[in-house]
């Protein structure tokens, strides 16, 4: 699961998250 949680700390995912 190290890839997921790589995944999670992305700035682009989280920013993808943030938006609507």
């Amino acid at each position: 699961m190290s890839e997921q949680a790589s995944l999670f700390q992305s700035p682009l995912v989280l920013d993808l998250l943030s938006r609507p």
